[in-house]
This record gives C-alpha cells, sequence and structure tokens, in this order.
C-alpha cells in the first residue's frame, strides 16, 4: 500500500505557489526521492552544517555535550531521526516518544553484523560515515571503532527491549517534576527548564505558557535515562549522536544511501519507502488523501461499517456462556458501541477527513513545498507546533509495523486505510473471505478491549466473569487441566488463547447469521463451503507472524466449529472431543 500511495504522489502535478494540502504532501516525497538520483556535496553540506546546529560532536566523545538540548533541538527543528523526541504537538504540551527511525537504525545494524563477514560490512559503514562527518584536526578525539561496539552492547539491549513492549506503559498530563523524577535525576531540573524555555521561546509562546507531558512509552524513557546515569552523559549523547547521523545521511547523495542497504537495487527500494514514511510523518493524512479519494467508495464505506454492526452484535448476543459473561461482555462494549455508531466517530473517519476541504483546513498553516527536503522539513515541523490539531498520524505504525486498526484511549474504535487493502478486503470478495480476514481484524479490537477490563477488573470479578468466558480459564476444566501450565507453555498465554478464541466465535457468528453459511464458491475452489473458507483466510493472516501456526491452530481446538466444517476424524489432532467455548 504504501509504494503505491507512493506512486500516486510522485506523479502528482504540483504548482510552485497555491498548494493544496495533497500537493504539499506530494511536493514533499518528490524533493526526498530525488535525493537518491540528484543528491551530493551540497546536501551534505546542509546536514553537516545541521549538526553543529544542535551541538552534535559525533564522531568525537565530548564532554562538553548536551543531551537534552540535542534531543529537545532536533524534536524541534526536524523532529525526526534521533533516538528519543520531545515533539511539541500542539502549543504548551510536549509528546515524547521514542523515534520511529530507530527501529530501522537498529534493523539496519543487525543485518550488518549478521553477514558472513562478521562486522566488516558494519565497520566499512562506520570508516564511511567517519569520512562523511568528520571535521579537520579531530582525528584523536575521534572514538575507535571498537569503542562504539562496546557501547552499543550497553545501550541497544535494554533500549530495543523497551522499544518493543507492548503494550507500552503511558503516562498522560504529566508535570515537569514527573518528567525528572521518571528519568531518575539523569539530568537536573534546572536544565530541563532551560530547554523547555527555549522551546517554547521557539514557539513563539512566552514563559508563562502553561505545558504538560505524555510519554508514550514510559519504560523506554526510563531505560534512556538509565543508561545516561550509568555510563555518563558524553558518552549516551555519542550514541543519540551516531543515530542521527544514520539517518540524516540518507537525506544527502546517492552513495551516502548505498552503504545503509545491502545492495543497490535494496538502496532504490528501501529509499522509496523511506521517503514514503518520511511524508507520512511529516505530512500525515494529506499524504494519502488523493489515494483515499480515488480507492474507496461509498460502496466501500457502508460495506466496511455493516461489517463492524455485524462482528459487534456477535459479541454483544455472546455464545454459550452464564449470563454474568454475557452482561460483563455487553458493559465493555457500551463506549465501544457508542463511539463507533457515531457518524464523526465512524470506523472510517478517515475517509472523511481525507476529502479535500477538512484535509485543507487541517494543513492551512503548512508552506508550499519546494525541492529542498530539509527546508520542506523545516517548515513542516515549524507548521505542526502552530496547528492546534495534531496532523501526524502516529497512530497509523506501530515500531516498524502498519497497524490496521487502534482503539482510542476513549475507546472509539477505528480502522486503518491498509485495513482496506487485498487480501484483507475488496467490496466484490465472499463474505467469508471478508469474515475471515476484515472481519477478524474487527473481532481482535473488540475482544481486547472487553479482555483488557476483566484483566483489570477486582479479583472477585475475575473469578466470576473469566472462568466462565472460556474453558481454558477454569482450572478445574478437563480441557484446562489437559493444557501445560503456563509460563512454559512459551507460544500463547491461556489469556491471549481465551481472547483469540473469543474473538474467532463472534466472527464466525456473525458470519453465519448473516449468510446462513451459504454464499458463492470461489471460482477454482468450488469444493470448499462458506465455513472452510472463512477459517482458511483467518488462518492465512497468521502467515509470516511470530508463532503463527499456533495462533491459527490452538484457538482452533477449544470448539467443535472446525472439526464438524473440515470433517476431523475422532482422535486427530484438530477434533474437539469437549466444547470449550
Amino acid at each position: 500500500m504504501m509504494r503505491s500511495v507512493a506512486d500516486r504522489n510522485l506523479h502528482t502535478a504540483v504548482p510552485a505557489h497555491g498548494q493544496s494540502a495533497a500537493q504539499k504532501a506530494a511536493q514533499f516525497y518528490q524533493s526526498c526521492l530525488q535525493i537518491h538520483s540528484t543528491g551530493g556535496e551540497q546536501e551534505q553540506r546542509e546536514v553537516k552544517r545541521l549538526v553543529a546546529t544542535f551541538g552534535i560532536h559525533w564522531p568525537r566523545l565530548s564532554n562538553a555535550s548536551n543531551l537534552l538540548h540535542i534531543c529537545f533541538a532536533i524534536s524541534n527543528v526536524l523532529g525526526w531521526a534521533p533516538v528519543m523526541l520531545f515533539s511539541m504537538t500542539r502549543p504548551g504540551h510536549i509528546l515524547v516518544t521514542p523515534a520511529s527511525f530507530y527501529y530501522t537504525v537498529l534493523a539496519t545494524r543487525r543485518s550488518m553484523l549478521r553477514t558472513g563477514s562478521g562486522d566488516r560490512e558494519y565497520k566499512r559503514y562506520f570508516r564511511l560515515m567517519l569520512s562523511a562527518f568528520s571535521q579537520r584536526n579531530q582525528s584523536s578525539a575521534v572514538l575507535p571503532y571498537g569503542d562504539l561496539l562496546a557501547l552499543e552492547a550497553e545501550v541497544v539491549p535494554g533500549l530495543q527491549q523497551a522499544y518493543t513492549l507492548d503494550p507500552v506503559g503511558f503516562v498522560e498530563n504529566a508535570t515537569l517534576d514527573d518528567i525528572v523524577s521518571l528519568a531518575g535525576d539523569a539530568i537536573p531540573r534546572s536544565r530541563w527548564e532551560d530547554e523547555l524555555r527555549k522551546l517554547l521561546k521557539a514557539a513563539d509562546l512566552d514563559d508563562s505558557t502553561e505545558y504538560s507531558f505524555t510519554i508514550d512509552n514510559v519504560y523506554f524513557f526510563e531505560a534512556f535515562f538509565k543508561l545516561c546515569l550509568k555510563l555518563g552523559e558524553p558518552r549516551m549523547a555519542y550514541y543519540v549522536g551516531w543515530v542521527a547521523v544514520q539517518g540524516w545521511s540518507l537525506l544527502t547523495k546517492p552513495d551516502m544511501i548505498r552503504f545503509y542497504y545491502p545492495s543497490y537495487s535494496e538502496a532504490a527500494d528501501g529509499h522509496v519507502l523511506l521517503c514514503a514514511v518520511l511524508a507520512q510523518e511529516y505530512m500525515g493524512l494529506a499524504f494519502y488523501a488523493n489515494y483515499i479519494r480515488e480507492q474507496l467508495s461509498a460502496e466501500d464505506v457502508g460495506d466496511v461499517n455493516a461489517l463492524v454492526r455485524s462482528v459487534h452484535e456477535s459479541f454483544r448476543n455472546g455464545f454459550r456462556a452464564s449470563m454474568a459473561w454475557k452482561d460483563f461482555t455487553a458493559k465493555s462494549m457500551l463506549s465501544l458501541e457508542k463511539n463507533t455508531s457515531s457518524p464523526s466517530a465512524a470506523p472510517l473517519s478517515f475517509v472523511s477527513d481525507a476529502q479535500e476541504k477538512p484535509v485543507d483546513t487541517l494543513f492551512y498553516f503548512f508552506p508550499d513545498m519546494s525541492s529542498n527536503l530539509l527546508e520542506n522539513a523545516k517548515g513542516a515541523a515549524a507548521a505542526r507546533r502552530a496547528t492546534p490539531a495534531d496532523t501526524r498520524m502516529v497512530n497509523y505504525r506501530s515500531n516498524s509495523t502498519v497497524r490496521f486498526y487502534y482503539v482510542t484511549r476513549e475507546e472509539r474504535f477505528e480502522l486503518l486505510p491498509v485495513a482496506l487493502e487485498p487480501p484483507f478486503y475488496s467490496v466484490q470478495a465472499p463474505p467469508a473471505v471478508k469474515y475471515g480476514t476484515l472481519g477478524a481484524e474487527i473481532g481482535d479490537a473488540t475482544a481486547a478491549v472487553i479482555f483488557q477490563k476483566l484483566r483489570g477488573a477486582d479479583a472477585d470479578t475475575r473469578d466470576r466473569v473469566g472462568s466462565e468466558a472460556l474453558c481454558v480459564l477454569n482450572a478445574q476444566n478437563p480441557v484446562a487441566k489437559a493444557l501445560p501450565a503456563s509460563p512454559h507453555w512459551s507460544h500463547i498465554s491461556r489469556w491471549q488463547l481465551a481472547e483469540r478464541a473469543m474473538s474467532l466465535d463472534a466472527v464466525l457468528r456473525a458470519f453465519l447469521r448473516a449468510t446462513g453459511g451459504e454464499q458463492p464458491r470461489l471460482d477454482g475452489f468450488e469444493s470448499l463451503k462458506g465455513e472452510q473458507i472463512l477459517f482458511i483466510f483467518w488462518c492465512m493472516a497468521q502467515c509470516g507472524v511470530a508463532d503463527g501456526k499456533h495462533k491459527c491452530n490452538d484457538p482452533l481446538k477449544l470448539f467443535s466449529f472446525f472439526a464438524r466444517a473440515f470433517e476431523c476424524k475422532a482422535g486427530s489432532t484438530m477434533s474437539t472431543i469437549t466444547e470449550c467455548i
């Protein structure tokens, strides 16, 4: 999908002045893409000036390094590439979040160190970066390659683990006292206050402006500043500088881009996707607007909304469980259903938001874009601070994974554009395919809300309701007794198994209620019935994910629908003796 959106923006004609929001996004993307073919020494000099402006001393290890200033300055001017960002998303509000680019840096490092030549590729890349970013007469102060590896051995494991935690810790409306405390006093409060004053001044806000923080991943935040305490500020600032120059080197010239990737072809393809991600991060929905308007019809929107209602109704009606479980499920879904029933908060609200008038209004403060990527990035970052609404699309990606949906903190259920791409959705697809793919995503989102509330309930409620949801949660049930005990069951916990099984059961019942199990047969697979097709596509969606085999097979063993649909022989692996749902 990202390639399709990128191609649409590549071929969008853009005037020099009076650009619409979609045209601004297209020009931003085009200014990035051209670097792979036309970038050169001028672009590299511009990036080196930026490095100096932000107070980055890399490749030197310097006691003059000010880690907090580096992070705040980069976040304010560019808003992209370091390890952690402190972004003013609206006047007075600062979002603290791990940089999305950091995941790419970690993946590239693993790839270079994993080659059969040991660390030769990584060492060559390090030397190339030294050549590109070293200043004159500073070779004696440069940290050697071996010391970089030793530093990364300390930093990478902790940050990588915190980066990939799911769910991440979330802190909202935090004060400066909260921030200093969570940072473990690694940086004195006076320096936090100094950087905040600079940030407010840059945003044309006076010192009396009230400000608050949202920390998007508190585990990452704490791990970052624990490392600062352990290793010292100069070394942590060196590491942040190393990550930053890797990102900005990709905005300079072809040979810098080439050595970031394993091959020339992968460099070309990787740069296309990098520019698409950058355009999304800076230009948000404007980058998708034309694509959404062209690809999604009123028929698509109506069809998907009907699918959401069907799955939600199946959850609300419940399955063969006690009234206690049905009541708990209904109450858990109240806010979810209220939000999805409102036209302004419909699951496909991005479709209406992407129409020309709303998106142009949202990006009113963004300047016309030019052929200079860095100037475009600076202009977009400044405009984002000046815009009262948040123009970013932070929920579209989690780490490096594009999401199908998300549930807001107000429990508003939102589908995202990729969810409506084949093979997960097509308005022409048979119902069994729709329910087995997009319907399953809707089911997973709904089950996640219900089980999150169940986990957070008091012990009495969990005992009374949880054990009746699925037999796998009831330790006295014969089927549950036959299962290996967690944590020795490494691939999936009993709660996760129960959640997935509940989701699948609701989706299957929604399909049967909507179609009676009858539907047009698939060309070339006329022997397959509706239920069989649904199960096949439901399992196919797990291909390639971690423990996909277990995520497919294990829930199917908890009830008889699958065994009946495929006429599994008694005693076979997938046959079910005792209903568990």
